[in-house]
């Protein structure tokens, strides 16, 4: 098998197709293919809405392979049926660990995997910006960093920016999806390495109960934690 026909993409969908051009994921998809490659394709969030789409199952037929995200399904009453596999995070942390290259697209931005770092490095960087008392994305990227974290063998980082440290008020239960951060947080905070809050982090009320877990960073800090990772997914 040539070096091309091996060649594995990883795609994350996270997004509604109301209010991102799914276009994009499909011309990679299909270019990849073209040139002898394998795509794996992974439904989470307000993206499992996409399972039925014909763009999606127009892709499966054409070769890709579709997995959905199982919680995600079940929160928004999407039928676990052969549209896709559905399953875990445990099926994205494998393709996060073995794909060659990773394409995400969230809500927020569309990010790729970072060449730069050597391949055998998988750190990945769960950066999260939104306001989670008007979005339940940081709610989502907590549950998902915490899912990840026990399937990989690299570290998966947690990165606070601007409203994102309000997941740390006494009141987080009654943020958006509060429960995910009461379920998930807990875990995250048992991890060996610190959750990163970055300068433009606004100061939050009842934070500094969790100082021991947090490091604070600088700007140049910001930019090479992310500068070390091989994949970033913001939220």
């Amino acid at each position: 098998m040539s070096k091309t026909e091996s060649h594995k993409l990883g795609l994350l969908w996270a997004s509604s197709t109301e209010h991102q051009d799914i276009s994009q994921l499909a011309y990679l998809s299909r270019e990849a293919l073209s040139r002898g490659g394998r795509v794996f394709l992974y439904l989470i969030d307000d993206g499992v809405s996409a399972v039925g789409s014909d763009v999606v199952q127009g892709l499966r037929r054409e070769g890709i392979h579709v997995f959905c995200c199982a919680y995600g399904a079940r929160k928004r009453g999407i039928p676990w049926d052969d549209k896709a596999t559905f399953g875990g995070l445990t099926i994205l942390a494998d393709m996060l660990s073995n794909c060659d290259s990773f394409v995400a697209f969230t809500p927020l931005q569309v990010s790729t995997t970072n060449y730069m770092t050597r391949k055998n490095t998988r750190h990945t960087i769960v950066r999260i910006s939104s306001d989670p008392a008007q979005v339940h994305f940081p709610a989502e990227a907590v549950r998902i960093a915490a899912g990840l974290q026990p399937w990989m063998d690299a570290p998966v980082n947690v990165l606070l920016e601007g409203p994102a440290t309000r997941i740390f008020s006494a009141d987080a239960t009654d943020l958006v999806d509060g429960k995910n951060f009461t379920d998930h947080l807990l875990s995250i905070l048992t991890w060996d390495h610190p959750i990163y809050v970055g300068p433009s982090a606004i100061p939050v009320k009842g934070a500094d109960r969790w100082g021991k877990h947090l490091k604070f960073l600088k700007t140049r800090g910001v930019q090479e934690l992310i500068g070390q990772a091989r994949n970033v997914l913001s939220f």
